[in-house]
Protein backbone atom coordinates (compact mmCIF):
# COMPACT_ATOMS: atom_id res chain seq x y z
CA UNK A 1 0.00 0.00 0.00
CA UNK A 2 1.72 3.56 -0.84
CA UNK A 3 0.59 6.28 1.22
CA UNK A 4 3.40 8.22 -0.10
CA UNK A 5 6.81 9.42 1.70
CA UNK A 6 4.50 9.99 4.52
CA UNK A 7 1.37 9.98 5.51
CA UNK A 8 -1.18 9.80 8.72
CA UNK A 9 -3.85 8.72 10.25
CA UNK A 10 -6.15 10.72 12.04
CA UNK A 11 -9.23 9.85 14.55
CA UNK A 12 -11.09 12.72 15.49
CA UNK A 13 -14.19 12.92 17.60
CA UNK A 14 -15.86 15.80 19.69
CA UNK A 15 -16.10 14.54 23.47
CA UNK A 16 -18.54 16.95 25.39
CA UNK A 17 -16.49 17.80 28.43
CA UNK A 18 -12.87 18.28 27.02
CA UNK A 19 -13.42 19.57 23.51
CA UNK A 20 -11.59 18.06 20.51
CA UNK A 21 -9.91 14.60 21.05
CA UNK A 22 -6.74 14.07 18.66
CA UNK A 23 -4.91 10.57 17.79
CA UNK A 24 -2.43 10.67 15.52
CA UNK A 25 0.05 7.93 14.06
CA UNK A 26 2.53 9.85 12.23
CA UNK A 27 3.53 6.71 9.47
CA UNK A 28 7.03 6.57 7.78
CA UNK A 29 8.19 5.23 4.72
CA UNK A 30 8.76 1.74 5.83
CA UNK A 31 6.47 1.15 8.32
CA UNK A 32 4.20 -1.52 8.43
CA UNK A 33 0.32 -1.28 8.12
CA UNK A 34 0.21 -3.97 10.95
CA UNK A 35 2.34 -2.17 13.07
CA UNK A 36 0.97 1.36 12.63
CA UNK A 37 -2.71 -0.27 13.71
CA UNK A 38 -1.79 -1.67 16.46
CA UNK A 39 0.00 2.01 17.64
CA UNK A 40 -2.65 3.58 16.38
CA UNK A 41 -5.10 1.45 18.89
CA UNK A 42 -2.58 1.77 22.06
CA UNK A 43 -3.10 4.93 21.27
CA UNK A 44 -6.94 5.76 21.06
CA UNK A 45 -6.99 3.60 24.19
CA UNK A 46 -4.53 5.34 26.15
CA UNK A 47 -6.54 8.57 24.84
CA UNK A 48 -9.44 7.35 26.84
CA UNK A 49 -11.88 7.68 23.45
CA UNK A 50 -13.39 4.42 23.59
CA UNK A 51 -14.19 4.34 26.98
CA UNK A 52 -15.77 7.87 26.81
CA UNK A 53 -17.91 5.99 24.41
CA UNK A 54 -19.01 3.81 26.06
CA UNK A 55 -20.04 5.98 29.22
CA UNK A 56 -21.76 8.35 27.05
CA UNK A 57 -23.22 5.35 24.97
CA UNK A 58 -26.67 5.75 27.30
CA UNK A 59 -28.34 8.27 29.56
CA UNK A 60 -27.18 8.01 32.49
CA UNK A 61 -29.12 10.36 35.27
CA UNK A 62 -27.82 12.62 37.79
CA UNK A 63 -28.90 10.60 41.14
CA UNK A 64 -27.31 6.96 39.35
CA UNK A 65 -24.30 9.00 38.18
CA UNK A 66 -24.37 10.27 41.89
CA UNK A 67 -24.61 6.68 43.35
CA UNK A 68 -22.20 4.98 41.03
CA UNK A 69 -19.67 7.61 42.21
CA UNK A 70 -20.30 6.77 46.08
CA UNK A 71 -20.10 3.40 45.54
CA UNK A 72 -16.53 3.60 43.65
CA UNK A 73 -15.36 5.94 46.50
CA UNK A 74 -16.23 3.21 48.88
CA UNK A 75 -14.64 0.73 46.90
CA UNK A 76 -11.44 2.80 47.05
CA UNK A 77 -11.47 3.52 50.40
CA UNK A 78 -12.07 -0.17 51.60
CA UNK A 79 -9.21 -1.12 49.30
CA UNK A 80 -6.83 1.56 51.09
CA UNK A 81 -7.93 0.52 53.99
CA UNK A 82 -6.83 -3.26 53.38
CA UNK A 83 -3.68 -1.99 52.24
CA UNK A 84 -2.85 -0.62 55.14
CA UNK A 85 -3.05 -3.04 57.22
Amino acid sequence: MDLGSTGSFFLVRQSFDAGWIVVEVVLGENDRLDVVLKQFQRKVIRAGVLKDLRKKRYYEKPSEARQRKAGAARLRLARARRRAV
